[in-house]
């Protein structure tokens, strides 16, 4: 199960709002919640964007993934 963007603290770093990101990549304050919040995932174009303007090389510390609880559980 996703749980969102990886970029809060990157964002907030940056000292940027969520409108402010959302306006410099040129998507929606209510899009990039959803990116942040784990409800949907940016498109390719968009994650680019996304990821040049934090400054950040690997998609890895972007997206982050978290596994079920019954997952774990089975090694």
């Amino acid at each position: 199960m996703s749980r969102g963007l990886g970029d809060v603290y990157k964002r907030q770093a940056f000292k940027m709002t969520q409108k402010e990101l959302a306006d410099a990549i040129g998507t929606s304050v209510r899009t990039y919640q959803k990116w942040e919040n784990g409800d949907t995932k940016p498109d390719c174009q968009s994650l680019l964007r996304l990821m040049n303007w934090l400054e950040i090389e690997d998609v890895q510390y972007l997206i982050a993934y978290k596994s079920y609880p019954a997952e774990e559980e089975k090694g």
